[in-house]
């Protein structure tokens, strides 16, 4: 009898882990009508034929240099070092670009495609652009930072303070490993609005993110329902709702990033003092030199994949950094006219101009175009889900025996957390920050859209291979990635 009972349970667990694989494969008609075409072959390749021959020119979308004086807190990361690239792009003198960061910076990521001249003159800038250590966890360290004296033709100009620094762990939840994101995120970011108000900073942005609006799903979905809760979401700005307790929030991360948003935007003064603002990159950041998705997928060579269904939007780093440079403007222009709607102390999601993708575009696209072909293979998503809860038992397990020894990346990122941001489907809407000044908007319009800002990047890496020669092409996933190394002088690390 004991033997039919755990056999009969037996099939009923394999029957429900169906049914769950099932749900995690979902596309729920509301939001596949929300998603764009796919991808097909001939538009991967006439969209990188286009790129390759007729480089979008993103410097004339940029708004006019200010003559301002910067600091960039982050700025040897992803975002950061893109984000000192188009002050340069656009005009600011070196001299007035300060990088503040523990590191630092050693050259600039120069994603121009126009001429080998004004590359180098863009490199040689970079080598006189200001840098200070700083330590975002440390006040007084910050404050030095912040401190130090300017050169003589500057040091009188009005100073804004673009704020990229981040710890990106987005895979925990448990609030033992809270601290390893709330330190630099929450309480680095309180050290920076201290320092920038002592130093007579005027405006201060900083990068939020994306995910702060996405709630934490429950993925096991039940045996009569189609897919779990919260497996589909779509919201604005303005959407009601959103999380903000902590455990309405899919992992530490997007929590700790909101905390620290809420400092930031509280922290505008429309009396005269320091004006404040946030940027939501929705949702994943992508380019050269630092990203958790499409680098990821270039140096090493592809990989297991169990998304490729999955809606969300993206947005290529260069417009995220558009994104910032125009919220500086507008509260530039507050100063000037009081006929336009006060946006200060608010936080914008940004995305490209294009609908929602679906990962599996991203895994039609790099083959056919980088040289080194990564390759893609599909398994079922409950192999990993599971796997997953085991990955975050040990370590909860390892916290506590701290003999066990540590899982490492990127082994230690599957976790139940992971799937919450990856395996959910995800339409941000950015019409707030795509509205009119006068409108009180940004008047954001992104010139890349996604096919072409990863053709952009696949263009990059391909030259980078192409300059190092065969050999990393031909050695497979290991031979790309040494071959990304050895270029690494062109690429920053992460945000």
């Amino acid at each position: 009898m004991i033997v039919y009972v755990t056999l009969f349970a037996f099939v009923l667990l394999i029957l429900y882990l169906w049914h769950v694989n099932n749900a995690l494969s979902a596309i729920p008609d509301d939001v596949a009508r929300l998603a764009g075409k796919p991808f097909t072959e001939e538009f991967a390749r006439e969209t990188y034929k286009r790129i390759e021959s007729d480089p979008i020119d993103f410097a004339k979308h940029l708004p006019p240099k200010t003559g301002r004086r910067y600091i960039v807190t982050g700025g040897t990361g992803f975002l950061g070092k893109w984000t000192v690239f188009h002050l340069l792009q656009r005009g600011e003198s070196p001299t007035s670009i300060r990088v503040v960061d523990l590191r630092p910076p050693t050259s600039l990521w120069a994603n121009d495609f126009r001429g080998p001249q004004r590359l180098q003159v863009l490199q040689d800038a970079t080598a006189k652009v200001g840098f200070e250590a700083g330590d975002v966890t440390d006040p007084q360290s910050i404050l030095r930072a912040f401190e130090a004296p300017w050169a003589g033709d500057v040091k009188d100009a009005p100073l804004t303070v673009l704020h990229c620094a981040a710890v990106i762990r987005h895979w925990e939840t448990a609030d033992i490993f809270y601290p390893r994101c709330s330190k630099v995120n929450v309480e680095g970011t309180k050290n920076v609005l201290d320092a920038a108000k002592a130093v007579g900073a005027s405006i201060l942005i900083a990068t939020s993110s994306g995910s702060v609006g996405v709630r934490r799903p429950y993925l096991w979905a039940r045996p009569w329902e189609r897919h779990g809760k919260f497996f589909a979401q779509v919201f604005g700005d303005d959407t009601k709702g959103l999380p903000e307790k902590k455990e309405e929030f899919f992992s530490n991360y997007p929590y700790s990033k909101w905390m620290a948003e809420q400092f930031v935007l509280d922290a505008d003064d429309k009396t005269g003092g320091m004006r404040t603002g946030a940027i939501r990159p929705g949702n994943g950041i992508y380019g050269g030199g630092g990203d958790f998705t499409v680098g990821t997928y270039l140096t090493h060579n592809g990989g297991p994949q169990w998304i490729d269904h999955i809606i969300q939007n993206f947005i290529s780093v260069s417009n995220a950094v558009l994104a910032h440079l125009l919220y500086e403007k507008r509260l530039i222009d507050l100063e000037k006219s009081s006929n336009l709607p006060d946006i200060g102390g608010r936080a914008f999601i940004v995305t490209d101009p294009n609908p929602a993708i679906r990962f599996g575009d991203i895994y039609t696209l790099l083959p056919l175009t980088a040289l080194s072909k990564p390759k893609f293979f599909r398994i079922p998503p409950i192999t990993l889900f599971v796997m997953s809860h085991l990955v975050e038992g040990y370590s909860r397990l390892q916290y506590y025996l701290n003999w066990l020894p540590e899982i490492e990346q990127p082994l230690c990122m599957l976790t139940p957390a992971l799937f919450s941001a990856s395996c959910v489907h995800t339409v941000l809407d950015d019409s707030a920050a795509r509205a009119a000044p006068e409108a009180g908007g940004l008047g954001y319009r992104a010139p890349v859209t996604t096919a072409e800002g990863l053709c952009m990047q696949v263009l990059e890496f391909n030259k980078n291979l192409e300059n190092i020669g065969s050999a990393g092409i031909e050695g497979g996933a290991s031979g790309v990635k040494g071959a990304v190394e050895k270029v690494a002088v062109a690429a920053p690390k992460k945000m």
